[in-house]
């Protein structure tokens, strides 16, 4: 039959103040990153932890680590914290979902990347003295706005996109 696109409830009992029950609400998606992460040992890079998920994990953590860290300090941060080595992995996941929100977050993505490393030298001087000239985000600005413009859209296109692989 056919299922409600509800995320799953997970049920905490615990004394938060006077509430008894607490209900967390996590996305399929959520989930699969949270199992994911279960799985990265001591001494991994990102890249030997991302090969030692099933492709249905790795496409949920790579799609997740997107969406927080640039939703937090732009593409910047996203690079700058090497999320950027398993850019094949989340090209690999965005065309997988293949959505209009993920094909234009492919897109923006492949602009970013390609940006970033013309500019990394510039940008490596900031990360690594906080010295900044006044224009050196800049190359990136365009790709955080537009990133932000359908990233609500390219996170309830993948928790779909996880459901239907779960259903399938």
């Amino acid at each position: 039959g056919l299922r409600a696109p509800l995320p799953d409830l997970f049920l905490a009992v615990g004394s938060f103040q006077r509430t008894l029950v607490r209900i967390v609400v996590m996305s399929k998606h959520q989930t699969l990153m949270t199992r994911a992460y279960k799985k990265w040992a001591n001494g991994m890079t990102y890249l030997d932890f991302l090969q030692a998920l099933n492709v249905t994990e790795r496409r949920a953590v790579t799609l997740g680590n997107l969406n927080y860290q640039v939703g937090n300090g732009g593409f910047l941060q996203w690079a700058d914290n090497r999320y950027i080595q398993g850019l094949e992995h989340l090209r690999e996941a965005l065309t997988a979902v293949g959505t209009p929100a993920a094909v234009k977050v492919l897109a923006i993505v492949n602009q970013d990347a390609e940006t970033y490393e013309r500019n990394e030298t510039k940008l490596r001087r900031w990360v690594d003295t906080d010295d900044a000239e006044d224009d050196t985000f800049e190359c990136l600005d365009e790709f955080d706005s537009a990133f932000n413009e359908v990233s609500a859209q390219l996170l309830r296109d993948s928790d779909n996109f996880f459901r239907q692989k779960q259903a399938a």
